[in-house]
């Protein structure tokens, strides 16, 4: 969650945006794609916000639709089998 507040705060001096929608942007859109619940990242986002969580509802859920939608779409990731090394011996 903070990493995503972190971003938000990093993309806070883009035109147009602001710290507070922006950390709320960001905290949203990473709870979303870690946790993969949509409605909660909107709920928890809009908690950590306060006072300020009403006019920037649309926004959260523009964030978290974005990042759901994004997650949901890409492809999983092959796993890659790594050969096991030998244990060096002396």
């Amino acid at each position: 969650m903070f990493v995503g507040a972190a971003m938000g705060m990093a993309v806070a001096n883009l035109p147009g945006l602001s710290l507070v929608p922006a950390i709320g942007m960001g905290l949203a859109a990473t709870c979303a794609a870690v946790l993969q619940l949509p409605l909660t990242s909107v709920l928890l986002a809009s908690v950590f916000l306060q006072s300020d969580s009403l006019e920037l509802m649309p926004l959260l859920i523009v964030a978290v639709v974005v990042s759901y939608v994004t997650i949901a779409r890409l492809p999983e990731p092959s796993t890659v089998r790594l050969p096991r090394r030998s244990p060096l011996t002396t």
